[in-house]
């Protein structure tokens, strides 16, 4: 892939979609690779809505502009969501911590196979 995640988002509430600059990649739970689409330019952020994984990008010409693309969400060979594991009272120590744009908290735990999402300003 090259470059680090610029924007992930959730399909389902626990199906990783990441976005690499030029490229997006579903995984499974367990954080294997379920599918890329190679994009024609680089994006800097991405939204999973319903179907259909949106990736957006400001425009070279026109600063002001911004231009989306449009993925069908079949084509990344998504897993299936499954039940999310709730991590309130749940003894783990994260290896990875990031913080998303919108102040969420991401918190990876390798022993639990899992990625939990913590909202600061709701606290859950």
């Amino acid at each position: 892939m090259g470059s680090g995640i610029v924007d992930i988002d959730f399909h389902g509430g626990d199906v990783p979609v990441a976005l690499f600059g030029n490229q997006v990649v579903a995984y499974s739970q367990a954080f294997q690779v379920t599918g890329t689409v190679q994009l024609t330019l680089s994006a800097s952020e991405l939204v999973v809505f319903g179907d259909t994984v949106f990736t957006f990008r400001v425009s070279e010409q026109d600063p002001h502009q911004v231009i989306a693309s449009e993925i069908p969400l079949f084509s990344l060979n998504p897993a299936t969501p499954g039940a999310a594991i709730n991590a309130v009272g749940l003894p783990f120590e994260p290896e990875a911590i990031l913080r998303r744009a919108d102040n969420t908290v991401l918190l990876f735990d390798r022993e639990l196979r899992s990625l939990f999402q913590w909202d600061p300003a709701s606290r859950s």
